[in-house]
């Protein structure tokens, strides 16, 4: 995230597998899960699986 400081992760062991849980910071809403190592041509080689509902997208500015 471009603000690190408005979520938190939390370690999730839930379903017999390791991961991270993203949670809003503010209020504390369960936003997705972040994944890495899966081989990805990213730079950070992390995959987040954010649900749709908690993302609100800004035009950019001109």
């Amino acid at each position: 995230p471009l603000a690190e400081e408005r979520v938190r992760y939390i370690k999730d062991t839930a379903l017999g597998m390791e991961r991270v849980e993203v949670r809003c910071a503010a209020c504390g809403s369960h936003l997705g899960h972040v994944f890495g190592g899966e081989g990805f041509p990213t730079p950070t080689d992390l995959r987040y699986c954010i649900n749709s509902v908690s993302v609100r997208l800004v035009p950019a500015e001109s």
